[in-house]
Parts: C-alpha cells; structure tokens; sequence
C-alpha cells in the first residue's frame, strides 16, 4: 500500500510542492494521502489518485468550496477525515463519494 505522510509540515497549499519536484506521477497506486496538523487552505485537484481510500486533511484550515474542487474525482474514497476546520457547512461532493464509509468532521464549527 503507498501512502503520502505529510502531516504537520506546515503546508499552506497541497500539494505545495508540487510545481518544484512533480512526484505525483510515480504514485499511480497511492492508498493513503495524510496531510493533517498543516495550515492547508487550497487544495489542487488530486485526480491521478483514483485508487485513493484514506484522505486525512484534518487540522488545516479548509473550506468546503476547496473540497468540493478536491473530492469529486477520488471515487475510492472509503474514510475521510476533515475534523478540526473551520468549515460552515459539509462538502456537497461528499454525496458522491459512493464508497465512503467513515467519516470525520469533528470540530468543523457546525451546528
């Protein structure tokens, strides 16, 4: 199984190295991409990840909007976490996340 850990390496963006060293391409069969404790506000669509089951973006500072440009290609998503952003409602490309069966939105601010 590949997995990506860049949890807590005080990303802004995701990928944020992306235009110096493009390694996305290498991963084809990534599983897990785990990207929490960052400062992550835009997210680039991740569209080669289409094996991708695990997606941790908790603990950043993402809005819906970012997510809905992100989530809607990644059709093997199985467990998504997003607790602990500051979001005012819940992605509406969640609903197309036919696969996914545990998810966590902990401490978004939603009422």
């Amino acid at each position: 199984t590949a997995c990506f850990d860049l949890s807590g390496l005080g990303f802004e963006e995701l990928p944020a190295w992306y235009g110096a060293v493009n390694l996305w391409h290498l991963v084809p069969e990534i599983r897990e991409l785990l990207a929490s404790n960052n400062a992550i506000r835009s997210l680039a669509p991740i569209s080669f990840a289409t094996k991708l089951e695990k997606l941790d973006l908790s603990s950043n500072r993402l809005e819906p909007q970012e997510l809905d440009r992100c989530l809607t290609s990644l059709s093997s998503l199985t467990v998504l976490n997003l607790s602990n952003n500051e979001m005012n409602g819940i992605p509406t490309s969640i609903r197309q996340l036919a696969r996914l069966k545990e998810l966590y939105i902990s401490d978004c601010g939603l009422n």
